[in-house]
């Protein structure tokens, strides 16, 4: 697979002048440049080999009538609003990281600093030309409450929505202009948002871009992720009750995994000779969908079960979600597998590297204040031969266990975003972990919390105690190697990994 840094050069689009369209330019006007650049862009995009990257939209919202907030239809998923918006603690790693710091995803180029044109294409990508021009002339908010009032909100303060751009990460701007009669005063807002660690990606990707960060104001308290998590598990069993009361088997799905997952699911419908009832629920950050398997008449021992599975959040919401959904049903087994990083050691040979797609299971993880997290290994499936590929040397097997599944000696290690992936990180933390990335940490502490929790309860709320799971990650990048990979291929062992742990979590 071609690094993003290897693809033909193109010419790229001239920026209008945003300064001038601010100050003397009508509303439609701003708008119709603002949408000239976007899609010269992504036609730019396409043209240099990035299709698959040039997501980005602008929308104008000039004539729509915001529709009132819908708190009745959801009343335990509004928290208490913040009156006023309170200015951003900037984070100690977004105020050490350094734009030109060499870093493993922007560039494998050698040198002392990241290239100004690496930079540059990654920004593309990332906060494309118009959107960062408009983020360097007017002062930024971060919304961080539900999406739902965040109009009306800024109604009440005498701000208007102009228009919405969509760019291919975990938020929404939009461009906001006063309504005070004559006024042509403008403002950005950072909304769509799903989590602390998903704010610091957004703000390391301004501070990349040159952004100014000091002063920008916040709605909504820190703790809101973490409330929100509670509130919308509570409305998925209201709305699902069958969570709470047959066991359950929670895949926790990522990249866009979800329908590579129900295809897996529905395919068990004529082994297991049964068929599925589905149902589903989307709140803000918890989005699951759950088949019922009813076993055979002749298989009573077999209890009916929930296959759930589970949407994938940024960071440290993951943790919340999952912590939230644990305490509320009877998980029995628990799979989760997205891309991820694999960091060879210094010592270690390129033919002992496992190949793109290899899943690797995750026991142990370490975060970056050196806190450790382990979850006990999937002893209950010792005998299940999982289609891994496994050709290459130095894994160890589960101590304890006859499992087929093998891990590497090291540790996987989290990172609260990729931009903080420097080659200072990775020399500092090369032999000591595996794999790296955002999520997979925060899942084993909420599995490791929550098995604390039912240990010293001794309360055993699932049928079995505490779930037995099955973590890892499918190899989609050498860190430190090549940066900007594409995915395409990451997951073409997914559905051997997944069949097979289904089998086993049944039987």
């Amino acid at each position: 697979m071609a690094s993003i840094n290897q693809h033909a050069t193109g010419t790229r689009p001239i920026l209008p002048d945003i300064p001038r369209l601010l100050t003397s330019a009508s509303t439609n006007t701003l708008l119709s440049a603002l949408s000239k650049s976007t899609e010269e862009h992504v036609q730019y995009l396409h043209a240099i080999g990035l299709s698959d990257r040039a997501i980005m939209a602008i929308t104008s919202l000039v004539a729509e009538t915001p529709p009132a907030p819908h708190i009745s239809d959801h009343p335990r998923n509004y928290l208490p609003s913040s009156p006023i918006p309170l200015p951003l603690p900037l984070p100690l790693s977004l105020q050490n990281f350094h734009p030109h710091e060499k870093n493993t995803l922007i560039t494998t180029v050698p040198g002392p600093t990241n290239r100004e044109r690496d930079i540059q294409l990654l920004l593309d990508i990332r906060l494309y030309p118009a959107l960062a021009a408009l983020l360097h002339h007017l002062p930024l908010e971060i919304y961080r409450e539900h999406m739902d009032t965040m109009i009306d909100t800024y109604r009440k303060r005498g701000w208007k929505p102009i228009c919405r751009f969509t760019v291919p990460s975990a938020v929404t701007y939009y461009l906001m202009q006063s309504e005070s009669e004559g006024s042509s005063r403008y403002m950005m807002i950072m909304a769509g948002l799903c989590g602390e660690e998903n704010i610091l990606a957004q703000l390391l990707t301004l501070k990349l871009a040159n952004v100014n960060l000091e002063g920008i104001m916040v709605y909504g308290p820190p703790n809101f992720y973490s409330q929100l998590a509670e509130h919308e598990a509570e409305d998925a069993i209201t709305s699902m009750p069958a969570l709470s009361t047959l066991p359950c088997i929670i895949l926790i799905a990522s990249c866009g995994t979800e329908e590579m997952l129900e295809r897996v699911v529905l395919s068990k419908q004529t082994p297991w000779n049964t068929q599925f009832s589905k149902q589903t629920f989307e709140g803000s950050i918890l989005k699951l969908i759950s088949y019922t398997y009813i076993p055979e008449i002749n298989a009573a021992h077999k209890p009916s079960t929930n296959i759930v599975i589970l949407s994938r959040v940024y960071g440290d919401t993951m943790e919340y979600v999952l912590r939230a959904l644990l305490a509320r049903t009877r998980c029995t087994h628990l799979f989760s597998g997205g891309a991820g990083g694999y960091i060879p050691s210094s010592s270690q040979p390129r033919n002992e590297w496992p190949p793109i797609g290899t899943f690797m299971p995750i026991q142990q993880s370490i975060f970056p204040s050196r806190q450790q997290v382990t979850i006990p290994p999937p002893s209950a499936f010792a005998n299940l031969n999982l289609n891994l590929n496994l050709n290459f040397p130095k894994l160890d097997i589960y101590p304890g266990t006859s499992t087929s599944i093998r891990k590497d000696a090291r540790p996987h290690l989290h990172i609260s975003a990729v931009l903080l992936e420097t080659y200072t990180w990775l020399t500092a933390w090369q032999d000591t972990g595996s794999t790296v990335d955002i999520e997979t940490a925060h899942i084993l502490n909420a599995i490791a919390k929550y098995h604390a929790e039912e240990n010293a309860s001794g309360a055993k709320h699932s049928c079995v105690g505490a779930p037995t799971a099955l973590c890892g990650i499918f190899v989609s990048d050498y860190v430190g190697v090549e940066p900007l990979r594409s995915y395409g291929g990451v997951y073409e062992q997914h559905d051997g990994v997944v069949g097979p742990f289904l089998d086993g979590a049944i039987i």
